[in-house]
């Protein structure tokens, strides 16, 4: 693992683990991806915080070839990405993780849901 973090589930927390997510990926020469892991980081951080219950674990895995963010919050709510009107607020963060992502998916187990998404370093 390379950076780990535990938030409590409030709107600030979103912010919270962009910033240390983005210091990671400066201080490991990782600014090329930088703009897509600080949106990944705050559609999944917000999704668990909106929809979820703390703590929020923020996990970022680098292996060489890819990175992979993991988000885990106390709420057995299915993340499931939904079509938003043209007028609505939200309902676009997983569409967004989706277009972003190698690959992307959650899981549930007992009251515990996990959000992950990869974007690649290397092909």
């Amino acid at each position: 693992m390379s950076l780990r973090l535990s938030l409590p589930a409030e709107p600030l927390s979103a912010r919270e683990a962009r910033r240390a997510v983005s210091a990671w990926a400066r201080s490991h020469d990782l600014t090329e991806h930088l703009d897509d892991l600080e949106l990944l980081t705050s559609e999944l951080v917000t999704n668990a915080t909106v929809h979820g219950l703390g703590p929020v674990v923020v996990e970022l895995y680098d292996d060489g070839r890819s990175l992979r963010l993991q988000v885990t919050d106390s709420g057995a709510l299915a993340p499931s990405p939904r079509l938003a009107g043209t007028d609505d607020d939200s309902g676009r963060g997983l569409m967004i993780v989706a277009a972003l992502s190698r690959a992307w998916g959650s899981s549930v187990s007992g009251s515990v849901t996990q959000v992950w998404a990869e974007l690649a370093l290397r092909d």
